[in-house]
C-alpha cells in the first residue's frame, strides 16, 4: 500500500462534484466495506483516509484562474498521484489540461490519470484524434449493449429499439458513442492541406490578415489568409497565437509570419491599434456593424473549401473543426452560434471582411483595395 499517494477529481463545473464523482466514491467506498476508514467532508468538499497522509480532493476547471490555483495545491506527505477527469470531453481547452497534469506531475514519481467520458460529437475533437494513439494510455469503449441485458430495464430497451429505427443519428452517437453530428458542425467544409509558400502555393498574393487582440484570460490570435475568388476557396496561411501580449509583442508576433505585409483588420481596440500602426504595422479597425459575426460566420461557411493546414495553424484547425452550433438543455441543435473558443475564426472574419460587409468603397476611402 502507497501511503503517500492521494487523487484529485475534476469536472468542469463546481457545482457538478458533490452530485457525480464526490457520490461515486463514497458508494464506492460503502460497496468495498472500507467506510470505517474513510471521512467523507464536505466544506470543503474531500475525502480523508484515517490515520493517514491520504486524500481524496476535487475541483472545478472552468475558468483559467481554476487552472493556476492548480499549481498552488500542496499536500503533507502525499502527492496526487491518481488523477481523475470526469466529463472529459466538456474540458474544451486540451492545452490548460496538459498544463494542470506537467504541474501535477512536478509532486511524484508515478500517476495514474483516468479520463471518463461520453464520445464528443465533433470527429476532431481531440478526445476522438487522440483516441487509441498516446503510448501508456489504455481505451476502453462500452456502450450498453456491453451490459448483462437483464439488468437494463424493458423500458430503456424500448426507446433504446425506438431511437434505433426513427432517430439512426441520435442512436449512433447516444447509445453506440459513434462521433459525429453533421447536424450540429459549423464548417463542414474544412479540409486538410499542406502549406507550401514556396512551392505549390507560391501564386497566392492579396494576403488577407485578420488580429483579434486578447483581454486576460483571453488569448490575442493573428491569422493570414489567401482566397481564390475563382473558385470560392479559402486557405490558412499562418497563425501566431498568444496570451497576454502587449502591443510590441504583437508587433513582434505578426512579423515573423511568412506574411509579415499588407494591411491588418483588427478587433476594436483604438490605443493597441495606434500603437502597432506607430511600431510600423499597417491596422484598421473592423467594422463589425450589426449581425457581423453571424453574417461573418455564414460567408465562411458557403466557401466551397477552407483548407487548413494543422501543422502550421494547430490553432485555427482546433477551432474550426471543433466548432459546434449550441443545444438546448434536451440536447438538440440550435442556431446559436457559441461565444468562445473561437478567436481565431474572428480574426478569420476580420481579414476576409471586405468581401462579406460590402466594404470595396470604406477600404478604397482608406487606400485599400478594391475588389
Amino acid at each position: 500500500m502507497h501511503k503517500d499517494r492521494s487523487a484529485i477529481c475534476f469536472r468542469r463545473f463546481g457545482n457538478t462534484l458533490q452530485g457525480s464523482v464526490f457520490n461515486e466514491l463514497v458508494n464506492a467506498i460503502y460497496d468495498l466495506g472500507v467506510e470505517n476508514e474513510f471521512i467523507p467532508k464536505y466544506n470543503p468538499l474531500r475525502i480523508v483516509r484515517k490515520n493517514s497522509t491520504q486524500v481524496i480532493q476535487f475541483a472545478m476547471l472552468s475558468k483559467p484562474d481554476d487552472y493556476r490555483k492548480i499549481k498552488s495545491i500542496k499536500l503533507i506527505k502525499s502527492y496526487f498521484a491518481y488523477i481523475w477527469f470526469e466529463e472529459a470531453d466538456e474540458f474544451a481547452d486540451d492545452k490548460a489540461v496538459r498544463q494542470v497534469l506537467l504541474s501535477l506531475f512536478r509532486n511524484g514519481q508515478e500517476f495514474k490519470v483516468f479520463n471518463t467520458f461520453n464520445t464528443p460529437f465533433s470527429s476532431e475533437h481531440y478526445l476522438n484524434t487522440e483516441w487509441g494513439t498516446r503510448k501508456g494510455y489504455y481505451y476502453q469503449h462500452t456502450s450498453v449493449y456491453d451490459l448483462p441485458s437483464q439488468i437494463i430495464p424493458d423500458e430503456i430497451w424500448y426507446e433504446i429499439n425506438d431511437m434505433r429505427i426513427n432517430r439512426p443519428k441520435e442512436f449512433a452517437h447516444t447509445i453506440l458513442g459513434q462521433p459525429g453530428d453533421p447536424d450540429a458542425v459549423m464548417f463542414p467544409n474544412i479540409y486538410r492541406y499542406t502549406y507550401e509558400p514556396n512551392g505549390e502555393h507560391a501564386y497566392f498574393d492579396n494576403i488577407l490578415r485578420g488580429l483579434d487582440f486578447g483581454f486576460a484570460p483571453d488569448p490575442t490570435a493573428y491569422t493570414d489568409w489567401y482566397y481564390d475568388k475563382t473558385h470560392n476557396d479559402l486557405y490558412a496561411l499562418n497563425e501566431g497565437y498568444d496570451y497576454r501580449l502587449s502591443a510590441r509583442q504583437i508587433y513582434n508576433m505578426v512579423t515573423t509570419k511568412w506574411h509579415s505585409y499588407g494591411p491588418i483588420t483588427c478587433d476594436i481596440d483604438k490605443r493597441i491599434i495606434q500603437e502597432l500602426n506607430e511600431a510600423g504595422l499597417y491596422c484598421w479597425e473592423a467594422k463589425k456593424g450589426a449581425n457581423s459575426r453571424e453574417l461573418g460566420i455564414k460567408w465562411l461557411q458557403e466557401c466551397k473549401h477552407i483548407f487548413i493546414d494543422p501543422i502550421r495553424c494547430p490553432n485555427i484547425w482546433r477551432e474550426f473543426t471543433s466548432a459546434e452550433y449550441e443545444r438546448d438543455k434536451f440536447g438538440n441543435v440550435t442556431t446559436k452560434i457559441p461565444d468562445g473558443n473561437d478567436h481565431t475564426i474572428d480574426s478569420a472574419r476580420y481579414a476576409t471582411e471586405e468581401y462579406w460587409n460590402n466594404l470595396a468603397t470604406f477600404r478604397a476611402s482608406k487606400g485599400g483595395p478594391i475588389k
